[in-house]
């Protein structure tokens, strides 16, 4: 008998590893386009157009699992996690937790909490003016980062390096977080849990830019920086405390010689093509990994085989705010296999954020080294034509 599965939102490689597991696929959308899909992985594909009606998104969730049990009701979007985690609650049907999704998605609370569980030692503050950014300055010294609670993606992220920066920010700001800015490498763990138990199939080496842009991942990391073991040990102590039980997880931490340190963590795959990635290099695809435990009612332990090449995705953002008008790609970018166009002619960015990202692609190579060095030359192949005249 197939087991049912509820998604809402998302695109459908992350729903993939379900469909080959013999799931049945219900894909709830409030994109008017998605859910025009045609894609013969979903058994149905229902349009709610308003997610803010609690009482409309549980009415519908519950009439499906009437007529189909749902062994798993969930959703990769952060932004969805807190309705689903609500309706999962209400309904008591299988889902992110409200405890979980509660600490995933406001940094101020995750914070205390692992401070109460000595297990962060970045010093932050809550600040609602800039005068509380001063105060904290005056206990830490420059640099701090500054970041909205509810923030994700990458979005809304400042660093304030010097006086000037910080006579930028607004005077009045509501709901951030300030931290002292840590030295280090940063790497995201890829993961998949269940009942507890979690695995790490693999780690990713970020690539920043001097706006705190996150321009590409290297997959798999370079393990003279620290050990898989050191980072499995970290994340278990970190899930229990942050009740995570189960499901797919992205969690971006930084490395120095004094310890491993959070950025944040997340009910969902990595972004930016590294579930594709993961497989060009691993031959894992995480949701598979996530099914397949479901299925067996405890955590499958994929066999990781590393196929010796390591895959790179790289990102093109505006050095400007305004509206696109040229985007210019090189006829060829040595072993890249794939370019994918975010951004439009005619569209407003802003020259910052992960989600001002123009283009994306991915390159593949036997040679780390060969794909760390090409980094700069390889974003100055692309021209970017920006219209500042409506800023």
């Amino acid at each position: 008998m197939k087991k049912n599965v509820l998604f809402f939102s998302g695109a459908n490689y992350s729903h993939k590893g379900f469909y080959n597991n013999n799931y049945d696929i219900f894909l709830v959308t409030d994109d008017s386009q998605e859910a025009k899909l045609q894609d013969t992985i979903y058994k149905q594909i229902i349009f709610l157009p308003d997610f803010d009606d609690f009482e409309r998104a549980r009415s519908t969730i519950l009439t499906i699992n009437q007529d189909f049990p749902l062994s798993l009701v969930t959703t990769f979007s952060e932004k969805k996690q807190p309705l689903v985690s609500k309706i999962c609650d209400s309904l008591n049907l299988n889902g992110p937790s409200k405890t979980s999704v509660e600490l995933l998605n406001n940094k101020y609370l995750m914070r205390k909490k692992l401070e109460n569980k000595n297990l962060l030692e970045t010093k932050f503050s809550l600040v609602n003016c800039r005068d509380d950014i001063y105060r904290f300055i005056e206990y830490t010294d420059f640099p701090v980062v500054l970041k909205p609670i509810d923030g994700i993606g990458g979005e809304g992220i400042t660093l304030i390096e010097n006086e000037q920066n910080l006579n930028e920010v607004e005077e009045d700001i509501k709901n951030y977080i300030v931290e002292e800015f840590i030295q280090g490498k940063e790497f995201s763990i890829e993961a998949v849990g269940f009942k507890g138990e979690h695995q790490i199939f693999t780690i990713t080496e970020k690539i920043k830019d001097s706006k705190m842009n996150e321009i590409g991942h290297i997959i798999p990391y370079n393990q003279k920086f620290f050990c898989l073991e050191r980072a499995q040990e970290y994340i278990n102590t970190l899930f229990s405390i942050l009740a995570i039980d189960q499901g797919i997880t992205h969690t971006e931490i930084i490395v120095n010689e004094d310890g491993i340190y959070l950025v944040e963590s997340h009910l969902r795959m990595g972004g930016n093509h590294i579930g594709e990635m993961i497989e060009m290099t691993l031959g894992i695809n995480m949701s598979d990994i996530y099914a397949k435990s479901m299925i067996r009612g405890s955590l499958y332990r994929g066999k990781i085989e590393w196929n010796g090449t390591y895959a790179e995705v790289l990102s093109i953002f505006p050095n400007e705010s305004g509206v696109i008008e040229e985007i210019l790609a090189p006829e060829k970018i040595e072993n890249c296999n794939k370019i994918f166009y975010l951004k439009s002619v005619g569209d407003f960015v802003l020259n910052k954020g992960n989600s001002n990202r123009i283009l994306s692609f991915i390159k593949e190579s036997h040679s780390y080294n060969h794909l760390k060095d090409s980094v700069k030359s390889d974003i100055e192949k692309f021209r970017i034509k920006i219209d500042t005249k409506y800023v």
